[in-house]
């Protein structure tokens, strides 16, 4: 009978994908401080842990290159080799190999075995070149020989998930001489025997001069499916066959003898299953409203249990959606956590000295967006440390620390999800920007301002840079990051102090999944806006609306010309309101404010959030579409693209007199 190991490989990808990331950050770590008995030990068991996994699995080539990673990291944690610059480089390249070879593996693609090759030969020079110094005293006596005396009892599923108890033996020989004897006590009788199921245990002695850390790592794969006895003992003893019967353990007697916390057992479930309980409880949510809609006539007092029923219903449906959605929330550093190693080769690159400071990363987004985050955030990254922090030399002259500091932040902050890339460089310089942008004819000298710097930077095209660089380039690619940020109905926001530094700040919803938006109704259509993007809701008189010529209408509002934009036009309806018979509801988007006319504030409402391109096609200035309670469909306004296009370079202006009354608001 032979056992199907394919089965497993999926896990395996994903814990030793796991691993590899913090075993790099923990090398960074290592790096930084030159030290770190726990920082190496934690390394070790890591690539201890994906050597003995690679090995049962038959990615041996993954195994062999792990071996010789762990070779060098037992040399370091033992105090016979230096952490230097040239090992952690070595160790890194280990890390980015081993990477490279599970996701061809994953692939179903062959590795690259040439580039492994040298990384073993490098690997192998490090661990035979110097000793170190000699030992002596405490250490010493640390290494002398030590007896021991394990009893290794399997659970009776061990067999299940692939594992061999002799390759645990063998791993245990490469410590010290062994001996064992098998414990047959539980083996039941033939006719109730069965192959798959693991009746035996082993009692084991060790000679090793090697910490006991080290003989629990060769069991740390199998922690939680294994007892685990080890005693140290003054002599070697002699090992007896055990004749006296110990009954059968159950399968489930094993978990208070694991070392993981039971707390803490995770299941690995395809990201496809979530997405169509996501999308269940998505329909869920829509049948829910229209059977809160057709139940609106029920009397409270007449119909009190029915009421009653849909009131916990209600709260059900609310809580199921939250549970669910909070089942593909993810740390942000999951993106956060590759920046300390692409911070760290720019920087020798670029001849850069830099800081990373993270913070928040621990706050939790959808997994969807913080896929479609990774391009951007690293733009940002890049940009920030190829043209914002400058040279040592020019920072100490400039009375400046000579290493720089770049900033990543993350929090929720009043429904949204905020993260902010601050770098303490040279900043943006106004007089760059606005003399690139006279030269190709964008703007005139009176009407340039610092909100307009910044619309400029993402503009299409638009650059300040003197020459190209393979890193990065100020302003090209800022267009590309605010687009894919707005995909996510997000935004993007720029800071700069001339000298101090930038400050790129980009808002978020926290799911793509449902959003809590508007109903508004234009020429007898139903649409969605959604709520993170409204400032206040409006109705005014004529007198606070003006119109400027070539530019339509504006309302004037707390000393501030908005641009007024009839949803009617965005939507091409036929339309013949007038503001002042109208609701405005401002918008804004990018640091920049718009007032919508629409003709009614239908209610507000969670929505589920339906794709148009996958479903329909692509729509002009529409994020998606969503069912209403009343079974009709409403398409969802994509704000920032409306704001982009109805507002062109030459904006109203911004400051003007107090004098006249602000309208008056309405409560969203």
């Amino acid at each position: 009978m032979s056992l199907d190991l394919s089965r497993f490989h999926a896990t395996f990808f994903a814990e030793s994908l796991e691993g590899l990331d913090s075993v790099e950050q923990a090398l960074l770590q290592l790096e930084q401080l030159g030290h770190g008995k726990e920082t190496l030990d934690a390394i070790f068991r890591a690539v201890h842990s994906l050597k003995g996994s690679a090995g049962s699995l038959g990615f041996g080539v993954i195994a062999e290159l792990a071996h010789e990673m762990e070779s060098i990291l037992d040399r370091l944690r033992q105090g016979t080799a230096q952490v230097t610059p040239e090992c952690t480089n070595v160790l890194l390249r280990g890390v980015d190999c081993l990477r490279n070879w599970i996701f061809a593996s994953e692939a179903h693609q062959p590795v690259d075995a040439v580039a492994g090759a040298g990384i073993v030969r490098e690997l192998q020079l490090l661990s035979q070149s110097g000793s170190g110094a000699p030992e002596h005293g405490q250490a010493a006596a640390e290494r002398a020989k030590r007896s021991y005396v394990i009893v290794f009892r399997p659970a009776q599923d061990f067999f299940h998930s692939g594992n061999d108890p002799a390759r645990f033996i063998e791993e245990l020989a490469q410590l010290g001489p062994v001996r064992c004897i098998v414990d047959l006590s539980a083996l039941p009788d033939v006719r109730t025997f069965v192959p798959t199921t693991c009746y035996l245990a082993w009692r084991i002695s060790l000679e090793t001069d090697a910490p006991v850390g080290d003989i629990r790592e060769v069991f740390e794969w199998v922690s939680n499916c294994c007892a685990l006895e080890i005693e140290q003992v003054a002599e070697p003893v002699a090992l007896e066959a055990q004749t006296t019967p110990r009954p059968a353990r159950r399968a489930e007697d094993f978990g208070g003898e694991s070392r993981r916390d039971a707390g803490l057992v995770t299941m690995h479930v395809r990201t496809d299953k979530i997405d169509d309980l996501v999308n269940l409880v998505g329909e869920l949510v829509i049948t829910h409203t229209m059977l809160k809609q057709s139940t609106q006539h029920l009397d409270s007092i007449r119909d009190a249990r029915a009421v009653s029923v849909f009131a916990q219903l209600e709260r059900n449906v609310q809580d199921i959606q939250e549970r669910i959605l909070a089942i593909r929330m993810m740390p942000v550093n999951h993106v956060f956590g590759r920046f300390p190693r692409l911070v760290r080769d720019l920087g020798l690159q670029l001849g850069k000295a830099i800081e990373l400071k993270i913070s928040g990363e621990q706050a939790e987004l959808d997994k969807s967006v913080i896929e479609q985050l990774i391009d951007p955030l690293t733009h940002l990254v890049r940009n920030a440390l190829d043209h914002g922090i400058e040279l040592p030399a020019d920072r100490l002259s400039a009375g400046k620390p000579a290493k720089g500091t770049l900033a990543l932040h993350a929090e929720h902050r009043g429904g949204r999800f905020v993260i902010t890339v601050v770098d303490d460089g040279r900043g943006i310089n106004p007089e760059l920007v606005k003399r690139r942008a006279l030269e190709i004819g964008l703007i005139t000298e009176a009407e340039f301002d610092e909100a307009l710097m910044y619309s400029l930077l993402l503009r299409p095209g638009f650059s300040t840079a003197q020459k190209v660089s393979s890193v990065s380039g100020r302003g090209v690619g800022l267009d590309v990051v605010s687009q894919n940020v707005r995909k996510l109905g997000g935004s993007l926001d720029i800071a700069s102090t001339l000298g101090k530094g930038t400050r790129f700040t980009i808002n978020l919803p926290l799911t793509l999944a449902i959003v809590d938006g508007m109903i508004v109704g234009a020429a007898a259509e139903r649409y969605i806006i959604p709520i993170a993007f409204i400032r206040e809701c409006l109705q005014v008189s004529s007198t606070q609306i003006q119109s400027v010529v070539g530019q339509g209408h504006v309302i004037h509002l707390r000393g501030e010309y908005i641009p007024i934009v009839k949803l009617a036009d965005v939507c091409t309806l036929r339309d013949a309101t007038s503001p002042e018979q109208s609701v405005l509801v401002v918008l804004e988007a990018e640091n920049r404010t718009i007032a919508l006319q629409v003709d009614e504030l239908l209610g507000q409402d969670q929505v589920v959030i339906k794709s148009l391109e996958a479903n329909y096609r692509k729509v002009d200035y529409m994020a998606g579409a969503s069912i209403l309670g009343d079974g009709r469909v409403a398409l969802i306004l994509d704000v920032t693209e409306i704001v982009k296009q109805y507002l062109s370079v030459k904006e109203m202006p911004r400051n003007a007199p107090k004098d006249v009354d602000a309208p008056r608001a309405m409560a969203v």
